[in-house]
């Protein structure tokens, strides 16, 4: 019997600058799974929460960063699924966040941890695998839906499938 879903909100602070070209600013993840990668900001949903309310959570708790309501903008759903039973799958709800300045922020737990970086130096040998899967589309304003199926054995995760829904949904704000 498969284990419901967990969820989790996951939030990139981008910086256009001057237009077109575009920053992101990542955090050196200190404990968890992904502990030692780059990543974005974001963690747990807390019943009753909901998702956007947690990325909101999770951004100042991590960075210092205050979103106000409506400064989020929400571009899609991943589901990650392991074919071994015992390990949980989970949902995760992606948003950028656009009114980040640029400057790196102060007051978060991953303060001194964090990195700046441009479109096309983004660090993906140091993230969490696959992320270059979807990580560009929703930098390109992409709302994606993805379905990723690993053979999982301990910390070792093999990617046996990917499915994109081809959606016509536009991102939106929160």
């Amino acid at each position: 019997m498969q284990q419901p879903l967990q969820h989790y909100s996951l939030v990139y602070p981008i910086y256009k600058f001057p237009v077109d070209q575009i920053f992101v600013l990542l955090g050196l993840q200190k404990t968890g799974k992904w502990e030692g990668y780059l990543n974005g900001f974001g963690g747990q949903v807390q019943a009753p929460e909901h998702y956007h309310a947690c990325a909101r959570r999770e951004l100042k708790e991590e960075t210092g960063l205050i979103v106000e309501e409506g400064e989020l903008t929400h571009h899609g759903k991943i589901i990650y699924e392991h074919e071994n039973e015992e390990f949980r799958p989970s949902s995760v709800y992606l948003y950028l966040y656009e009114k980040w300045d640029g400057k790196y922020p102060s007051g978060g737990e991953l303060e001194g941890n964090l990195g700046n970086f441009s479109y096309n130096q983004i660090p993906f040998d140091k993230m969490p695998p696959h992320d270059n899967l979807w990580l560009p589309r929703i930098l390109k304003g992409e709302f994606i839906q993805t379905r990723l199926t690993y053979e999982t054995h301990a910390d070792d995760f093999l990617l046996k499938k990917v499915e994109y829904n081809n959606c016509r949904i536009k991102p939106q704000r929160y």
